[in-house]
């Protein structure tokens, strides 16, 4: 068997994994990012006080740092472990497919670890569920891929789970945060009584080069003081971020994938800092995206690629 020239570096040099792990746990804090952190402590802080406890709902497509917030978050409210039992001020669960009440109540008990989170009936897992709930003190819960809902084959069930979150809302009093994709939000414009417990939206978009260049110039700047080498990469520097932009599609998940890539290829080569080559090789044989390589591309080349509409028009 060929033995990767990747693996027998790091035999040799088992520092780069430390490093290489260090990329791993970057993370970008963007303008949206904050802000959703700072509605999330309103929802739990408010609904402490309020007769109706205030909800948000937060959308995006993958790799907008949805998920990325949302453990940020959790980070902050660690489980404590008491005598006799766990807190879990945060409860974070995804929403099952199928999506039925029954498979929504296993879900949030599996989270709370209950031994027996798929047994019994709907009311006996109702039952536990409430219990659990208060005695784990549970001050707000996390629903995660909702889309589901809407995708769900059955209207009519998809109707009965949004009105049993609806009443568990109401009994529990527990602030409650959906987060999925964007058509999560039809759940909600399907169900008036269900959406006015929703106070705030927050919709995480892709970076755009024509109303959030400066925006991403400064992530960017950030990131490169966080990679472990002795000299900056400029990647906030000349045409490089018009061609991370190209890359990523102002995806920050794509974004990081090709940063973290072409940072993996010049630690490997025991470089000072990230180059220009690092990237367009890593760009060539981990991308999936057919066409020019933005990391070799032209300055026409490259403009063309940020603006395929204008050159439509044109």
């Amino acid at each position: 068997m060929a033995i990767s020239k990747k693996l027998e570096i790091l035999e040799a040099h088992p520092e780069y994994y430390e490093k290489l792990m260090q990329m791993e746990t970057i993370q970008i804090q963007t303008p949206a990012f904050l802000q959703t952190l700072a509605y999330m402590e309103e929802c739990l802080v408010l609904s402490q006080r309020q007769v109706e406890p205030s909800c948000m709902m937060l959308t995006g497509e993958t790799g907008t740092g949805k998920s990325t917030v949302m453990k940020e978050f959790e980070r902050h409210y660690p489980k404590i472990e008491h005598d006799t039992f766990v807190e879990v001020p945060i409860l974070r669960a995804s929403v099952p497919l199928p999506v039925t009440i029954s498979n929504m109540m296993t879900n949030l008990l599996a989270s709370l670890k209950d031994p027996a989170s798929d047994r019994g009936t709907q009311a006996q897992k109702a039952t536990r569920l409430n219990k659990l709930l208060i005695g784990c003190k549970v001050r707000m819960i996390i629903l995660d891929e909702f889309q589901h809902l809407i995708e769900g084959k059955s209207q009519h069930n998809n109707s009965n789970v949004s009105d049993w979150l609806k009443t568990l809302i109401n009994e529990t009093r527990i602030p409650v945060v959906l987060c999925g994709m964007p058509t999560a939000k039809g759940v909600l414009s399907c169900n008036p009584q269900l959406m006015r417990r929703f106070q705030y939206y927050v919709q995480f978009k892709p970076f755009s080069w024509v109303s959030d260049q400066r925006t991403f110039e400064n992530m960017l700047l950030k990131i490169d003081k966080e990679l472990p080498f002795k000299a900056s990469a400029g990647l906030a520097n000349g045409d490089m971020p018009l061609r991370l932009m190209v890359a990523s599609g102002g995806n920050i998940s794509r974004l990081m994938k090709y940063i973290r890539g072409a940072a993996g290829l010049a630690l490997l080569s025991q470089k000072r800092c990230v180059q220009m080559e690092d990237f367009a090789e890593h760009y060539e044989t981990h991308s999936m995206e057919v066409g020019v390589n933005p990391f070799t591309a032209g300055k026409r080349e490259l403009e063309r690629m940020a603006n395929p509409q204008k050159e439509e028009v044109a």
